[in-house]
């Protein structure tokens, strides 16, 4: 009997990050750059197997760390989530207009065999999917879905909020359950990049630098770009198809501990990693992210699939921004240039 109901809590960190540029529009004459603060939220969704009808309702009781008003009302959506539609979406998103070049692995250059070109139009096929060493999720339910916060609602309020605690989530069409987040899954701490310059050289290797992140169990690293006909990606993972949706499905300890081994992931003790020399060469724009992962955590209980993901990400242009670093943060020539 499949599940009638999958409940998502993502506990997030994030922060975008422009490099020479302060924080705020006035540096106050300081010489010393001014850190943006990172965003922290908690989001919640609901996929159920159960059509909901349009007086449905569905709220979380959340506990009283996470600084908002409880329970949280989550808004319902029943129209166009059918199988059928979803398959059809994927498939359309698939296939792009562009062509794509993905390469993998921390190297100076870039490894035989690279990069992996897919043609423009191309839809995926499944046995693609099933190649990969991760171990796949049960399918969500598609015929409602609801999600929290809304449009007009915000997150969470209050400069430290905490995720920890109870969530209990009520509905009137599929059903509740009860999760426990223990401070594991509490927020974690922003990802600190070191010494990330406003201009690159991409015909050189490009090292990618942060510092440990508290209760981080491992580090995945991306890089998107391209032109106008090509899109480029790279990972810092031994599989590209294995960390894809990384920050939106959760993992066990132990798929942790066997990506790390097999490459798929960054161990918590790495804090660098390098882009082959010449990927991005000639695009319009380079894009970094840097995932710390958390630990998340999976429950099924009174029919309900539960999955916690906890992580931090941080962003930053590597190319193609337009903006210009403030007066004394400009890029600094590298030793012995």
């Amino acid at each position: 009997m499949g599940l009638k109901a999958v409940f998502v809590i993502a506990v997030t960190t994030t922060r975008m990050i422009f490099p020479g540029v302060p924080a705020t529009t006035d540096a106050y004459k300081s010489t010393t750059p001014i850190t943006a603060p990172a965003a922290k939220a908690v989001t919640m969704e609901l996929y159920s197997a159960s059509s909901a009808e349009r007086d449905s309702t569905a709220s979380v009781a959340v506990p009283e760390g996470l600084k908002t008003a409880s329970p949280v009302k989550m808004s319902i959506d029943s129209t166009d989530l059918t199988p059928d539609t979803v398959a059809a979406d994927a498939a359309r998103a698939a296939a792009t207009s562009f062509t794509s070049k993905s390469y993998w692995g921390s190297a100076e250059t870039v490894p035989p065999g690279q990069p992996k070109v897919t043609p423009a139009g191309t839809v995926p096929q499944p046995t693609e999917a099933a190649k990969s060493p991760v171990p796949a999720l049960a399918a969500l339910p598609s015929a409602s879905f609801a999600y929290w916060p809304t449009g007009n609602t915000r997150s969470v309020s209050g400069k430290v909020p905490r995720a920890e605690g109870t969530y209990t989530l009520t509905t009137s069409f599929t059903g509740g359950t009860t999760v426990t987040l223990e401070k594991e899954q509490g927020f974690l701490h922003s990802v600190e990049l070191a010494g990330l310059r406003h201009k690159n050289d991409f015909a050189k290797p490009i090292k990618i630098t942060w510092s440990p992140v508290a209760n981080a169990l491992a580090y995945v690293v991306t890089a998107d770009g391209g032109t106008k006909d090509v899109t480029i990606t790279w990972t810092s993972s031994s599989n590209p198809d294995a960390v894809a949706g990384v920050q939106t499905r959760p993992f066990t300890k132990e798929e942790v501990a066997s990506n790390i081994e097999k490459g798929i992931f960054l161990s918590e003790k790495t804090t660098t990693c390098i882009i082959p020399a010449g990927i991005f060469a000639g695009t319009d724009s380079a894009f970094l992210t840097v995932t710390a992962i958390g630990t998340d955590k999976i429950q099924e209980t009174d029919g309900i699939q539960t999955r916690v993901i906890v992580r931090s990400i941080v962003s930053a242009p590597l190319a193609g921004a337009s903006y210009k670093p403030a007066a004394g943060m400009e890029d600094k020539p590298e030793e012995g240039k």
